[in-house]
């Protein structure tokens, strides 16, 4: 085993596994759940949807029905005045990690029933802990390499990195050979970070001006652990990298097919009597998206493409051809089936934690809610293709196009 972290990494393509067969999509950024992103959109702002907009009479028209305005919603409507409509992908990055009023820089807790959404970790400690067996089981058939980093992009509040240390250290991989660095844009969420794997939130920032990170501590295990603002910006190195519900909520560039050809949904200013400040609208004519995004092959009426997405996936692609790792990207529901790890965590449970474990279990399997909706997608070298043939990754399926 020992034999294949010494294999050559520098070769010219990509070893994938995916738990459902990969499309064309994804290479170009297409990973993405319309409905998903639809709802997402609804909520930054009060926005109409297309061919919403229905004549009424005067008599039916509410004196100041507008909402009030806020200052990012001012700032958006005289970029809008100025430069004309919106992409919903310039939207999007606008509202979500705008530096004074971005949705992730607002400073409210987004995660868990107080918040807008939750994630699988946040439903139950066991998603997150088979993430953790999973990364060890396939870290250790690589020759597991040292020192080995673990690289999470959008890691939330830092329950699955919590839960997949604790894995990690009860197989005696803690401290100064293992590191964590988390991507992460939200100042807030960073804290909440810090606090759930090291225990303290420090200020330390005006010390870091002249490093790629922006902050730095240590866990609980004594392991160090770094945030940057940037994948770039992370040491080139072994690496294991995780993303989780992270790249369906990159920026967007929305297309649909009509009558003249394709055209780019874009976002403008509502100047009706109605609650609404913002309104979809179609582009007049064609876009850069839609010269550049759009397949001659391509049979859908409706496209959302994220450049992001795909710049994303290459620079994973090129760090792990080129130093070594792995890179697991999972989105929304778990596959899991029952197995005698779940009734070993029912026996060291009270009543009342048990019924939660249940509950949760329930939620991340049960085909009619999370079960048959999470998909994976496994980055692997190319060095190792051959041996991933005989032994495939956990869970996975070889798929190859």
């Amino acid at each position: 085993m020992g034999s294949l972290s010494k294999l050559p990494w520098k070769i010219s393509r990509l070893y994938c596994h995916s738990h459902l067969p990969l499309v064309a999509g994804y290479w170009k950024g297409s990973i993405s759940k319309e409905k998903y992103k639809k709802g997402r959109l609804s909520t930054c702002t009060h926005i109409r949807s297309i061919g919403t907009s229905v004549p009424v009479s005067r008599s039916q028209v509410i004196p100041n029905s507008k909402s009030p305005e806020t200052p990012l919603l001012k700032q958006l409507k005289a970029r809008i005045k100025l430069s004309g409509p919106l992409t919903v992908y310039d939207y999007m990055k606008e509202v979500l990690i705008n530096p004074v009023a971005g949705y992730y820089a607002a400073g409210q807790d987004m995660f868990g029933s107080q918040g807008d959404y939750i994630t699988s970790p946040e439903i139950c400690q066991m998603f997150g802990e088979l993430v953790g067996v999973w990364v060890y089981s396939e870290w250790y058939k690589l020759g597991s390499p040292k020192p080995l980093q673990l690289v999470e992009l959008g890691p939330g509040r830092g329950t699955l990195m919590q839960d997949i240390l604790r894995v990690l250290q009860q197989f005696g991989e803690a401290g100064s050979d293992l590191s964590v660095h988390f991507v992460e844009v939200s100042e807030e969420l960073s804290c909440k970070q810090e606090e759930k794997l090291c225990g303290v939130v420090q200020s330390n920032k005006d010390d870091y001006e002249k490093e790629l990170y922006f902050k730095k501590s240590t866990t609980t295990g004594g392991s160090p652990v770094f945030w940057y603002r940037h994948l770039g910006s992370v040491p080139r190195s072994f690496s294991v990298f995780l993303a989780n519900e992270f790249f369906d909520v990159l920026p967007i560039h929305k297309i649909c097919k009509t009558e003249d050809g394709w055209r780019e949904v874009l976002i403008d200013i509502d100047e009706g009597d109605g609650p609404h400040h913002l309104r979809y609208v179609l582009s007049r004519a064609e876009t850069p998206a839609t010269k550049v995004f759009i397949q001659p092959e391509e049979t859908r009426d409706e496209i959302e493409v994220s450049p992001d997405a795909a710049v994303l996936c290459e620079e994973l692609a090129s760090r792990i051809e080129e130093d070594g790792g792995i890179a697991l990207i999972m989105d929304y529901g778990h596959d899991g089936k029952d197995s005698s790890t779940f009734r070993n965590l029912m026996k060291h449970c009270h009543l009342d934690e048990q019924k939660s474990l249940i509950s949760g279990f329930k939620m991340l399997t049960d085909p009619l809610k999370m079960g048959t909706r999470f998909k994976f997608l496994a980055f692997f070298p190319a060095a190792v293709k051959d041996f991933l043939k005989k032994h495939p990754p956990a869970g996975f399926y070889r798929y190859e196009d």
